[in-house]
């Protein structure tokens, strides 16, 4: 799938990045790709130090070219569920979640989408297990 480039500080609620990232303790180990749906593009933590820092906060959706979901119907459902999935690129395949506007805060997800999207992370894994039986 193509990839373009782009600057963390451009990224808003409901894209869907790939990033590759080092690992800080096995600097010998191969990158790892990550695709995510940012959810919050300023989540602020407070650190232990005292000071406060934003971060990217994301829905992990594949990690290393393995899917988090069992089938892209899931993730289908999950994403329609949350907003409605767009085009950011067409010719570049990029996708973009329009997440509905009372899962939105100042900077991004609210805890009602959080709630939200567990729940139904809740109700598929339930609904394999009992398959599994």
């Amino acid at each position: 799938m193509p990839k373009i480039g782009t600057n963390w500080n451009l990224l808003e609620p409901g894209d869907i990045v790939s990033f590759r990232y080092q690992s800080v303790v096995d600097k010998s180990r191969q990158p790892k790709t990550t695709t995510i749906l940012v959810l919050n593009n300023k989540f602020q933590k407070k650190l232990k130090s005292g000071k406060t820092e934003f971060y990217i906060n994301g829905l992990k959706l594949e990690g290393s070219n393995i899917s988090i979901f069992t089938n892209k119907d899931e993730t289908w459902n999950l994403l329609s569920e949350i907003g409605w999935v767009s085009f950011k690129s067409k010719k570049d395949e990029i996708y973009k979640v329009k997440i509905k506007s009372r899962y939105i805060g100042t900077y991004g997800a609210t805890d009602a989408l959080l709630k939200k999207v567990m729940k139904l992370l809740f109700i598929n894994l339930y609904i394999e297990l009992m398959m599994a039986l």
